[in-house]
């Protein structure tokens, strides 16, 4: 995804880094995506935050997810507006309420922070 691999690294050794973690930190921005495959989930759970909403979900994760309990679920989506170097988010999801939906057009969460 290419808004994704074009966002400003994570690099932690930077002053101006995102935190690592926040109890606060909400969906911020949308983007509007075609035909991609995507999670939908209304329980989330990464770096001490809860949220939900719809994800693009990393080149060939959809075949492997489980349909109950939680997983680790990569995505491509900015944590204060900043990506991994090399890979999406791991974010942890409840199956049991998530929904994978293939081939995806609409909008999608893209950033989260506070």
């Amino acid at each position: 995804m290419k808004e994704y691999f074009e966002a400003a690294v994570w690099d932690k050794t930077n002053p101006k880094s995102p935190p690592g973690t926040s109890k606060r930190a909400r969906t911020l921005s949308s983007l509007k995506v075609k035909k991609k495959d995507v999670i939908l989930a209304p329980h989330v759970r990464y770096r001490s935050s809860d949220f939900g909403g719809t994800f693009v979900l990393a080149d060939g994760v959809a075949e492997t997810l489980p349909k109950k309990g939680w997983a680790v679920v990569e995505v491509y989506c900015l944590w204060f507006g900043h990506r991994l170097k090399t890979r999406g988010l791991n974010f942890k999801v409840d199956m049991s309420k998530a929904r994978v939906e293939r081939g995806f057009t609409g909008e999608v969460v893209f950033n989260i922070g506070n």
